[in-house]
């Protein structure tokens, strides 16, 4: 298989797995920025199938391993995740064309957690934080390589021939891996679902669930969307590849236009709640007891 599109979501989503990945993080936070995050990771089989049927071309292999290669991204996070001090309650099991992880991470502070850091097979979305003037509390989610750019990008560093080759490099690149990709993009999703312990006040580019809730959702099929429109447009292509980016990775455009390409709206992925509140869990009581029943090593030697 051609490792290009389909492989290049970001400089986070490089492996052609991610595409048959539908990750949900579920977050619970106390006063004090300590949570406790029940991830689901859910591989696709079906989705492998329709690419096979679609394209012609053979996934059997990716078929027949899917249960071992869940296992070792699995195994990645709980060997790599950052600001993580336990994993517990973990279970492994195939619910007709989806092989389902889940498992529970205890983080002493949300803002330093970070799911799998060193890999790129499984997406990451990290969470900030400060204070308003106002004195309320601002939560910013970022999607690490594809809306955490600075909203004023460097000049171009190519010129204008080499830029010319760029563009016509990526075009083709796109259209080549077309049929193959629009099928991984289409499935593709990131969620993160966020229980605060005080009210939400306003958000932008995430959705309310309740008083204390709210979630964020990247989609791929937005994100294919959002490409198809750059590389059609030669001013946006211009500024999207002017520093000579690869195709998805870390594009020279303001992540605030990424934001709205990607979310609806011309701002940040933010969240903003009421300061204080109450804890909504006992961390230390429900970490001792997540140390005391670790999940299992799942594979010999990390691949």
């Amino acid at each position: 298989m051609k490792r290009g599109l389909i492989l290049a979501l970001s400089c986070w989503l490089l492996g052609f797995l991610v595409g048959c990945l539908e990750v949900e993080q579920q977050c619970t936070i106390n006063a004090d920025r300590s949570a406790k995050i029940r991830v689901t990771m859910a591989f696709d089989l079906g989705l492998l199938k329709r690419v096979q049927s679609s394209t012609g071309i053979d996934m059997g292999n990716e078929i027949m391993e899917a249960e071992d290669t869940m296992r070792s991204l699995v195994q990645q996070c709980f060997s790599r995740a950052q600001g993580v001090e336990a994993w517990t309650d973990y279970s492994l099991q195939q619910e007709e064309d989806l092989i389902v992880a889940r498992m529970t991470a205890y983080t002493r502070d949300i803002t330093h957690y970070v799911l799998n850091p060193e890999d790129s097979e499984v997406p990451n979305m990290t969470l900030k934080w400060h204070s308003t003037p106002e004195g309320h509390h601002q939560w910013q989610l970022h999607l690490p390589g594809v809306n955490d750019h600075p909203e004023d990008p460097l000049p171009p560093k190519v010129d204008a021939e080499e830029l010319k080759e760029i563009l016509t490099d990526r075009r083709r690149q796109f259209d080549e891996e077309a049929e193959e990709s629009k099928v991984l993009f289409d499935a593709l999703k990131i969620r993160s679902v966020l229980r605060f312990p005080s009210k939400v006040l306003a958000t932008s580019n995430a959705e309310q669930l309740s008083r204390q809730e709210a979630a964020v959702t990247f989609s791929g099929k937005r994100f294919y969307a959002m490409m198809e429109k750059i590389l059609a447009d030669d001013d946006l292509a211009k500024r999207a590849f002017g520093q000579g980016s690869e195709l998805h990775a870390h594009l020279a455009l303001p992540g605030s236009q990424v934001n709205a390409w990607l979310f609806g709206e011309n701002a940040p992925v933010t969240v903003t709640t009421a300061a204080g509140g109450r804890d909504l869990f006992d961390y230390e009581k429900e970490l001792a007891r997540a140390k005391a029943s670790p999940p299992p090593k799942l594979i010999d030697d990390e691949r």
